[in-house]
């Protein structure tokens, strides 16, 4: 229900893009370095799904790149993954966003194109889900 409440069309591209507490963890990468790279892949296809824990990476999006129509799961509320925060949360609320979290997997692992950063526990999984068309920033 969730995937198919999102009307994708049958075509698409999809992006992960981590910001939270992977600040603590490792280096991160702006929307630029990923759209940069996928307008470089890519020349047809303006739908992108994009997989994140921040709204204000989606607003980014929406700001610098208006010609793509973007998707996503992630709710204008949301303003990175803390996982200290996250593991206080009651069980039913840490279920339905794991619910969520694979979802935007499993749409991402069957989006045209995949990028994401190989720094990502979470893009090595999809990595290893997918055949090919798939790019990491940090691994140019």
């Amino acid at each position: 229900v969730i995937i198919e409440d999102l009307m994708l069309p049958k075509n698409y591209l999809g992006i992960h893009i981590r910001a939270g507490d992977k600040l603590s963890e490792d280096k991160i990468f702006s929307c630029d370095r990923f759209f940069e790279m996928l307008t470089t892949i890519n020349t047809s296809c303006n739908d992108v799904f994009v997989l994140t824990d921040d709204y204000t990476i989606i607003e980014d999006i929406q700001e610098k790149f208006y010609q793509f129509n973007i998707y996503t799961l992630c709710s204008s509320e949301e303003r990175g993954y803390d996982n200290n925060i996250f593991q206080k949360q009651p069980s039913d609320y840490k279920k339905k966003e794991l619910i969520k979290l694979f979802a935007s997997i499993e749409i991402l692992s069957k989006s045209d194109i995949f990028i994401g950063a190989y720094n990502s526990n979470v893009d090595i999984f999809i990595s290893l889900k997918r055949d090919e068309n798939t790019y990491f920033v940090d691994k140019i």
